[in-house]
């Protein structure tokens, strides 16, 4: 397309895991950012997830990665029921839903309210 100029390009966070700050959701049930570097962890391939190296906890530490979700443990399409001992197939890639943090200022207004 001519006459439609490319948003000025950002920097992801490059602050190592357990450095970065939380920020808020924007809306209830958001995916939470990512607020640390993802360098050497992407892409997610079926042979590899660096996330789940540190995430896959059982509980909250002072200090610690934040633990995946219960529900990311249940396959709600074909067991809804069941809670499995491995990420489910349809959670397992985590950037599907989960971005990194920039500094980026929206580009348009979001008056979004659930």
């Amino acid at each position: 397309m001519t006459g439609v100029p490319a948003p000025r390009a950002y920097e992801y966070s490059t602050k190592d895991p357990g450095d970065g700050k939380v920020l808020p959701r924007p809306f209830d049930f958001a995916p939470p950012l990512i607020p640390h570097s993802v360098d050497g962890m992407l892409p997610i391939t079926r042979a590899d997830n660096g996330c789940l190296g540190c995430h896959a906890v059982d509980k909250v530490e002072p200090g610690g990665p934040v633990p995946i979700p219960a529900s990311h443990y249940v396959d709600l399409r074909n067991a809804p029921a069941v809670r499995r001992t491995e990420v489910a197939g349809s959670r397992y890639v985590c950037t599907a839903c989960h971005v990194p943090q920039t500094e980026a200022k929206a580009l348009v207004a979001n008056g979004f309210r659930p």
